[in-house]
């Protein structure tokens, strides 16, 4: 009788120790993915500024918008101007220094053959994130990159950009480009 009862103790233990590795470990990430955000230096009551709204902006981990970005860029890298329709809307809005524009594809499609005209084009993509807001009403792909064009005779010269890309129904419907004039080398 003495041995059964050690042996369902035991068996309990062993049990008990099957138990303790998942629960302990469900434990941990529980209470490592529950509470309030905090910010790693301070709160937004520190900061000179108060933030008007909040859009909750996360990294969005699905690349369907990246890839959607990236195939435009190289689109207009090769200047394949009928490959450019698949990316973009009908009439996406275009941002560039001091200027906004609502360009269609078919005049979109003219500028890349006119930018074109007697260059070859290089884009070296430096990185690219892709965002949305908590209830992805919003989501955006940001691409940095130095494009290089080379003109007949020979002479190169370079451009680096951050262009933001808003994303609706699997289209791109606005662009904000953020461009860095480097200067003339003399």
């Amino acid at each position: 009788m003495l041995t059964n009862k050690l042996l369902v103790i035991i068996k309990v233990i062993f049990f008990m120790k099957k138990l303790l590795l998942p629960a302990v470990t469900l434990l941990f990430f529980t209470a490592c993915t529950h509470g309030p955000k905090k910010r790693l230096h301070g709160t937004y009551s520190n900061f000179p500024y108060q933030k008007d709204s909040t859009f909750d902006w996360q990294i969005n981990a699905e690349p369907k918008n990246e890839m959607l970005v990236l195939g435009a860029l190289k689109a207009e890298e090769k200047g394949d101007t009928a490959a450019i329709r698949k990316y973009f809307a009908e009439d996406p809005v275009f941002d560039t220094d001091s200027m906004r524009a609502n360009i269609s594809i078919a005049q979109l499609q003219k500028l890349m053959v006119h930018a074109r005209m007697g260059k070859t084009i290089k884009t070296k993509v430096e990185d690219w994130r892709s965002v949305s807001n908590s209830d992805h009403s919003q989501e955006w792909v940001t691409v940095w990159y130095t494009q290089y064009t080379t003109n007949n005779s020979g002479k190169t010269d370079s451009l680096q950009y951050a262009d933001e890309h808003k994303i609706e129904n699997g289209k791109i419907v606005q662009v904000r480009s953020y461009i860095r004039h480097f200067p003339v080398s003399k």
